[in-house]
């Protein structure tokens, strides 16, 4: 697979839906962004890689810089989460507002504090 769509064809319709509303949110939050595949999953990267995300059977992960997820711990309290990803559900809909906050704050610290990818 090398490149978004053909990554989104190997998902059920709903699940691929879903993938492709958060790849359009992404996209529109980080224009200048290259969308490309790594590590066998979607992601967008200006000299570095902004985000990433990764779908599976059950679920959806989006995944940011550690410090991206420590400084918005608050606003992501009630989601689960890791060090890195944000774990979604394909049968709710796409936090949307959540999303375009953490996009925001992955970009400006990259172009304000120049921090790279993990």
């Amino acid at each position: 697979m090398s490149t978004v769509d053909s990554y989104l064809e190997k998902f059920p319709e709903a699940h691929a839906a879903r993938l492709s509303e958060l790849r359009a949110l992404i996209r529109e939050e980080l224009p200048k962004a290259q969308e490309e595949i790594k590590w066998s999953s979607p992601a967008y990267s200006t000299e570095t890689i902004l985000v990433t995300f990764a779908g599976f059977k059950k679920h959806f992960n989006v995944y940011f810089t550690p410090s991206t997820m420590q400084a918005c711990a608050e606003l992501l309290a009630e989601y689960k989460t890791g060090k890195s990803a944000l774990s979604l559900d394909y049968d709710k809909p796409l936090p949307r507002a959540l999303l375009t906050k953490l996009l925001a704050f992955r970009r400006a610290e990259y172009e304000r504090d120049d921090i790279g990818w993990m």
